[in-house]
């Protein structure tokens, strides 16, 4: 299939495909048409592509990403590191979340108030 068909049935652009097969994350079949070469997204090329676009709405990273098609013996580790990440994230944004909560934003007239 086309990447314009690839990319419906993943729910992801076909620049971010373009990205992730740059980055070395897939690497779909070349066909022959014509005398001109095009890229065939098989299945197995949509279904890591679905794998893919599963991982990134969860907020793991490319080299994460990479890693854990990669090297599948890793997966543990990498979610580990990954827990981590989330948690620092919490620990850093908790503060933020908390003082926003006290602001009733139906009384903000200015952006100096917040």
């Amino acid at each position: 299939m086309q990447i314009k068909q690839a990319a419906a049935q993943c729910g992801l652009t076909e620049k971010a495909i373009r990205l992730y097969e740059e980055k070395g994350l897939i690497s779909p079949p070349m066909t022959e048409i014509n005398g001109r070469m095009f890229r065939d997204y098989d299945e197995e090329t949509v279904r890591r592509l679905q794998t893919i676009a599963a991982l990134r709405r969860a907020f793991f990273s490319i080299d994460q990403i990479t890693e854990i098609l990669d090297h599948p013996e890793n997966i543990p580790a990498v979610f580990a590191s990954y827990r981590e990440e989330l948690q620092q994230k919490y620990t850093d944004l908790k503060p933020l979340l908390e003082h926003a909560e006290e602001i009733d934003p139906t009384a903000l007239t200015s952006a100096a108030e917040v």
